[in-house]
């Protein structure tokens, strides 16, 4: 379980932990055993094969490390909460290797409301009974909780609860550490997700018709959003330029990493709405500067690689952390250039691998679907005009607004066998209810 950051989750509080508490030991086990399988296999997409003995085995100690924790839910032993919190990581985790979404949601959710009654017990009692190494556990446990919790937001996951919103910080001094600026990174993607939520909920761009959301809230957010932005730029610029040659090659990565997060966001902010041709025009370097980074990113992982070991992995195949699988989703599904969308699809091909409840897998399916769609939709519409001749698809180089479709998701089957695409069309207007296209995931992929 790797980390674009310099993490010691796991082998300085895991690992350790594993060696003296059972439910642990199984759940790291489960993992662990998952972990091999789906390297053995090439990263196939996550999903649950009990025909496969690793899978079987897994889900067998899964199961030990449920009961085990069952045993002592009465007991009175101050570790318990730390085992409980380490398991329900792993837990979260192994359901979203398996592709179950839904179950690993609320495993991350009984985490997350543990950590906040512990947070208003301690509060209450004022208790010093807590040791200093519990709570170094515990916040390195909520910290990779709350890092998942970000992301499952954009699986549908709740993310209003007041609890988890982190203040914004009124700092314009450069940051301290890397660890800082990831932070306060996080706390800007929330208001950049409640922004896209917002956008959602406009009856233009299909939201529902009695939504509250007007324009002009969108925009306001927008401005509020851009001065943000430019005030985190201008933060990390100088903190880079303080620790510019001194960085190792994972520090950069993670700087590198940093920056090509706040582009994505700065052209999601600047594309999300619905927007006119010339106006796309002017990001569409955006757009390959994001593909870009993600390719010097993955290409990073290459030099820590041995080339005298055929057997050395270089690149990681499960990080917890969001990574570049979201900012090249919203290239796939975003950028009118096709030839960008298509370095995109081949920079996820090019590294399967799973970033919290990302599957590149399932991530490039998407894009890929939602290029072949709106392809035929431009090739429709350009054939019923008299002034443009095109001979087929492959002719398709650019996808302007009247082709593109909007409110894109997919799920999988409960048997995760097929792939259900769902969309509307310009043609078709908001309020509609969705298209579908089924693809069998095994031909898919």
């Amino acid at each position: 379980m790797s980390s674009f950051f310099d993490s010691k989750l796991w082998n300085n509080l895991v690992l350790p932990m594993s060696h003296s508490e059972r439910a642990v030991t199984h759940a790291v086990v489960a993992l662990s055993a998952l972990h091999e399988d789906i390297e053995a296999r090439g990263v196939p997409l996550a999903r649950v094969e009990l025909t496969n003995q690793r899978q079987r085995f897994a889900l067998e100690q899964y199961t030990r490390a449920l009961s085990l924790l069952n045993t002592r839910r009465h007991s009175n032993d101050p570790k318990l909460r730390d085992v409980v919190l380490t398991c329900c990581l792993l837990f979260v985790v192994f359901e979203l290797v398996r592709g179950l979404y839904d179950e690993a949601f609320v495993h991350l959710q009984q985490g997350l409301s543990l950590l906040s009654s512990l947070k208003a017990a301690d509060t209450k009692s004022q208790s010093l009974s807590v040791s200093d190494s519990s709570k170094y556990i515990e916040t390195s446990l909520s910290d990779a909780l709350m890092h998942l919790h970000i992301q499952s937001s954009f699986f549908g996951a709740d993310f209003s609860d007041p609890r988890f919103i982190r203040p914004k910080s009124e700092d314009t001094a450069d940051f301290r550490d890397i660890t800082e600026a990831r932070e306060e990174l996080d706390i800007l993607l929330q208001p950049v997700s409640r922004f896209m939520t917002a956008v959602r909920l406009l009856a233009s761009e299909g939201g529902p018709s009695n939504s509250n959301v007007t324009r002009l809230d969108v925009a306001h957010m927008q401005a509020d959003l851009r001065i943000e932005l430019a005030r985190y730029l201008h933060r990390l610029n100088k903190f880079e330029t303080r620790v510019r040659g001194s960085l190792d090659n994972k520090s950069q990565r993670a700087v590198d990493l940093i920056r090509l997060h706040h582009k994505t966001f700065a052209v999601v902010l600047e594309t999300y709405i619905d927007i006119e041709d010339m106006t796309y025009d002017f990001h569409i370097d955006g757009f390959k500067e994001i593909v870009k980074m993600s390719e010097q990113i993955a290409k990073s992982f290459d030099e820590q690689c041995d080339p005298n070991n055929n057997n050395s992995h270089s690149r990681p195949t499960l990080l917890l952390d969001m990574g570049i699988i979201p900012p090249l989703l919203y290239v796939c599904l975003t950028c009118p250039c096709v030839d960008t969308r298509r370095q995109a699809l081949r920079c996820l091909k090019a590294w399967p691998h799973r970033e919290g409840p990302w599957d590149s897998n399932l991530i490039a399916l998407m894009g890929r679907l939602t290029l072949q769609v709106e392809i035929e939709e431009e090739f429709k519409r350009l054939s019923t005009t008299t002034a443009t001749k095109i001979a087929s698809l492959r002719d398709i180089t650019y996808i302007p607004p009247p082709s593109r479709i909007f409110n894109v998701h997919m799920t999988i089957t409960d048997d995760q066998m097929t792939g259900i695409f769902m969309y509307n069309t310009k043609e078709r207007g908001p309020g509609m209810p969705h298209l579908e296209r089924r693809v069998a995931i095994d031909e898919a992929i």
